[in-house]
């Protein structure tokens, strides 16, 4: 975890150039003085898109080398700005590509319909009758995006099967997902 310190935009523009000339003490320096802004922001992202804050945080880092090469003072923006609007872009493109992959909620842990038997944790049973207690077009959502009647596939395509469009269909999925994932945690 990066520590925050707060710099004026000054301070970042004295810090700049000399991150610029290889001083690494003052690319720290400069690092954590967008630290804060770039925590606040990726915190935003991954609740939007049910993600791992620190994975989005992680992409809006991997924009702080280039913006120190490729910053412009001369054009007026003082350098959070300047990187903050790069950085930005990195982390919403890796939520939307990250929220494009279809990924498990537990397919095997869904299509259990056995909520009896002791062989079968009770998480698997609450998820199995959470799946069974969904709206049939959730329910379809979830095998569509999930695989569980062979391949899965991903939001555009399920989208176009269902009839619906994509932004429902994810809504719908981050639902229906969410649901089950809130089962499987309170049973445990």
């Amino acid at each position: 975890m990066v520590v925050a310190v707060s710099k004026s935009k000054a301070e970042q523009l004295e810090l700049w150039a000399a991150a610029r000339a290889g001083d690494r003490d003052a690319a720290d320096l400069l690092a954590r003085s967008v630290a804060p802004w770039l925590r606040q922001k990726a915190g935003r992202y991954a609740r939007a898109y049910s993600l791992d804050a620190d994975d989005v945080e992680a992409a809006g880092w991997s924009r702080f080398p280039a913006s120190v090469k490729s910053f412009r003072p001369e054009l007026g923006w003082s350098f959070l700005n300047y990187f903050a609007s790069g950085a930005a872009r990195k982390m919403l493109e890796h939520c939307r590509q990250e929220a494009a992959r279809p990924r498990s909620v537990g397919a095997d842990v869904l299509l259990d319909s056995q909520p009896e038997r002791p062989d079968v944790p009770a998480e698997s049973s609450k998820a199995a009758a959470t799946f069974a207690g969904m709206d049939p077009l959730s329910r379809e959502v979830v095998r569509l995006v999930t695989g569980m009647d062979g391949r899965a596939v991903d939001f555009p395509e399920a989208a176009r099967r269902l009839g619906i469009t994509e932004r429902r269909c994810r809504a719908v999925y981050i639902v229906a997902a969410g649901a089950v994932r809130s089962a499987v945690l309170n049973a445990a």
